[in-house]
């Protein structure tokens, strides 16, 4: 029997037709390949979403997290975050965080839907994590109020917020929340607000419901109920006050009432 011979062209030809076969199965069975950096996860997760490449206006990077604020063509402010899969960080002997990789491979990153839903033009979203203060690593979270000013001579803000925690069978608890920043672009001031956990338990839970509720816009959590004052004051490059901004947080037996 004559045994059939395949020329070079056709050869080459059913070969890349292998190769693209098994990398199709790899794509189907393995998901999306992991990106190289922040940007080329958001650019997955855009098309994703079905979404036109936007601008990204700014980044955070927390330990293995990037948040990236991304301005779209039609003008909205979205929130994206993606995480680096070969996590190999540990802690040196100097109690500050080590990084083994020069290179990281990133998930498709989220949209993060719920961070537009502010009673402010802007966005907000939250991280949890570890701080290192007095030389010793501390369970902490930060949340970013990101506040959008067109008025160019608006150069600095000053957020300023009383929460009062209540919760069956236990006093009110009342705690004073301030951050300040300069314009962080041409549009954004970010406001962080940073929560390093107490040794008391109830301490924790109270502050900590009250620091959701002023990230979300005044919804609180469990069986927590949070009552919230605040305002924005604005200064230009001189230090002098512009004006004030009140920030009329959701309150829950408004929200009630809606639903």
């Amino acid at each position: 029997m004559k045994k059939l011979r395949l020329s070079r062209p056709m050869h080459g030809a059913l070969c890349i037709l292998a190769m693209l076969l098994t990398i199709l199965a790899l794509r189907l069975f393995c998901g999306p390949p992991s990106a190289w950096s922040p940007k080329a996860a958001l650019r997955q997760a855009e098309r994703q979403y079905l979404l036109f490449p936007g601008e990204v206006e700014t980044t955070w990077e927390r330990m293995r997290y990037s948040y990236m604020a991304v301005r779209g063509k039609d003008g909205q402010l979205r929130l994206f975050q993606t995480q680096y899969t070969n996590d190999q960080t540990f802690v040196g002997t100097d109690q500050h965080p080590k990084k083994r990789y020069m290179v990281y491979f990133y998930d498709p990153a989220v949209l993060l839907p719920d961070s537009g839903d502010v009673p402010w033009d802007g966005a907000s979203f939250s991280w949890s994590g570890f701080v290192y203060t007095n030389d010793s690593m501390h369970s902490a979270k930060e949340t970013h109020l990101l506040m959008e000013n067109g008025d160019q001579a608006a150069q600095r803000a000053e957020f300023h917020c009383t929460s009062v925690s209540r919760r069956d069978g236990q006093e009110p608890y009342a705690r004073k929340w301030s951050a300040s920043a300069e314009r962080l672009t041409p549009r954004l001031f970010d406001l962080t607000l940073t929560y390093v956990q107490d040794s008391v338990k109830w301490v924790n839970e109270a502050s900590l419901a009250a620091l959701v509720a002023i990230g979300s816009g005044g919804y609180s959590y469990l069986d927590w109920k949070v009552e919230l004052d605040g305002e924005v004051i604005w200064y230009d490059a001189e230090g002098q006050e512009l004006y004030r901004q009140t920030i009329d947080f959701w309150r829950e037996e408004e929200t009630e009432a809606g639903a």
